[in-house]
């Protein structure tokens, strides 16, 4: 049996087209606990007038944020899997039947990762994310060898609430890291892939819904202070629960690598400011000057932008090389 857990936030827009993908499932033993997390908009009650369903519960807090939202719908949970749905995002009918079939098989497994579409709301076009070698198939995985295609979106993943609660008592960032609204999904799940087995269903059976009012991912130059602000507390997070774990991943060490190297790429391409660049290297854990090469971070202050932008591009080249050949060099 699975616990459903949806932050609801301001999407009276989108709630029941959610949680219509959640009663439609054809394995039907879960519960769903909604965490309205202080909305201004009808949504919640929208579930109480239009959706009669006993397995759905709504919990109320004052507005703490999605990762207390999310944190809060595990607390309230009965069973030991938790899925995760986002109130506008998607689930295709056979998604919990394919979910409780990698659970029967990978019974110890913590973290399950689903792909699917990614559709824009307004045009209706979207593209497909799944790895083809694994299309079909159940499988364990190395979570950081491509995570951001593995790993699928918070709307496509299943932990363990063993495991959820392990990284949440013992490691950094409580579970989901209250305060962040940027990679904190991401700081979560790695954080939970680096202590345990991932598995992931190669079908494609989420729907992941993008242009919609409120998100995060439609923000344009408030978003790009974000990340250069937020993205550091996220990479802090992993970074110190890898040394906790005792750094046994090198396949992390080689993702961190090339994800500090495309932030950086990322900044530079923006015409982000020296001051800016430096302002996120010094925000980072020591740890991480560690993975580069001597000197990196001075390299790129003092660079000239092409040469940096080349030598960035030549990294990750070689990072995408290694993960199509499965190298944990």
């Amino acid at each position: 049996m699975i616990s459903v857990v949806i932050p609801l936030y301001n999407k009276e827009h989108t709630i029941l087209r959610t949680i219509y993908s959640v009663i439609t499932q054809t394995h039907c033993d879960f519960e769903v606990i909604v965490v309205d997390d202080g909305s201004k908009d009808a949504g919640a009650q929208l579930l109480v007038d239009r959706v009669d369903d006993d397995r759905i519960r709504i919990v109320r807090q004052e507005n703490q944020g999605v990762s207390a939202a999310r944190n809060r719908g595990v607390a309230e949970s009965k069973y030991d899997h938790i899925a995760f749905l986002d109130a506008d995002d998607e689930w295709l009918p056979t998604y919990l039947e394919k979910v409780a079939e990698a659970i029967s098989l990978f019974p110890a497994a913590g973290i399950f990762c689903t792909p699917g579409l990614h559709r824009n709301l307004i045009t209706g076009q979207g593209r497909y994310f799944i790895a083809d070698e694994y299309r079909g198939k159940i499988s364990e995985i190395d979570y950081f060898r491509e995570p951001k295609v593995l790993g699928g979106q918070t709307s496509g993943v299943v932990v363990s609430k063993n495991a959820f609660e392990t990284v949440q008592s013992e490691y950094e960032g409580g579970g989901f890291p209250v305060g962040l609204n940027l990679n904190e999904d991401w700081a979560c799940f790695q954080s939970i892939a680096l202590i345990s087995q991932a598995i992931y269903i190669g079908y494609s059976l989420t729907i992941r819904n993008t242009h919609i009012v409120g998100q995060l991912v439609d923000l344009q130059d408030d978003g790009l202070d974000m990340r250069l602000n937020k993205t550091p507390t996220y990479l802090n997070i992993t970074m110190r629960n890898y040394m906790k774990h005792g750094k046994r991943s090198r396949s992390f060490e080689r993702y961190r690598r090339y994800e500090l190297r495309s932030l950086v790429s990322f900044f530079f391409r923006r015409n982000y400011h020296n001051a800016h660049m430096s302002t996120f290297i010094e925000s980072l854990d020591p740890g991480h000057s560690g993975l580069l090469l001597p000197n990196e971070f001075k390299f790129y202050s003092a660079a000239p932008r092409s040469v940096a932008l080349l030598f960035i591009f030549s990294t990750k080249l070689k990072f995408w090389l290694e993960a199509k050949f499965h190298s944990n060099t």
